[in-house]
């Protein structure tokens, strides 16, 4: 593992680079693997893939004067576990639930909410469109049975 080797070569703007153990571009999960890995006595580096460092934690302005979270969704990805294995907490990670979720905004300048609680979203719906507030049962259980059947999958990666 200490040892330079072809397979620990990367290119960061045409320049490579010979790291121990580096994680180039460095992704949600790439960090956390390196710090696991940090954890067990093993050397690690973790380059920012971005211009601006804070990953999933960014607020950035999305257009003139609007400035938002733009991948805080990937905080949902975080397991429990990893939480309490990394004592996030500690190092201040705060978890604030947004509710409403979403606002999906029209041309007409009229928003709905997407709120926590379906069957409150579903009145905001009916304010539009009966049958679309309908329809968001029958869409939202196809998708959380879709998440179920996914969601071990995904820790498995």
């Amino acid at each position: 593992m200490g040892r330079r080797s072809a397979d620990s070569r990367c290119h960061l703007r045409n320049v490579p680079l010979f790291l121990p153990r580096g994680f180039p571009l460095a992704r949600f999960r790439d960090t956390t693997a390196a710090a696991y890995l940090g954890g067990a006595g093993l050397s690690t580096l973790v380059l920012e893939r971005r211009d601006i460092v804070g990953g999933c934690c960014v607020t950035e302005e999305i257009a003139p004067g609007c400035r938002a979270s733009t991948t805080s969704y990937i905080a949902s990805m975080l397991r429990p576990e990893v939480i309490r294995d990394l004592e996030l907490a500690s190092h201040g990670l705060r978890m604030v639930p947004c509710d409403p979720m979403l606002q999906v905004p029209f041309l007409n300048a009229q928003t709905v909410p997407w709120w926590a609680d379906r069957d409150r979203t579903v009145a905001e719906l009916r304010k539009i469109s009966i049958k679309d507030a309908g329809t968001f049962f029958r869409v939202d259980d196809k998708l959380k049975k879709l998440a179920r059947y996914l969601q071990p999958r995904l820790r498995l990666t």
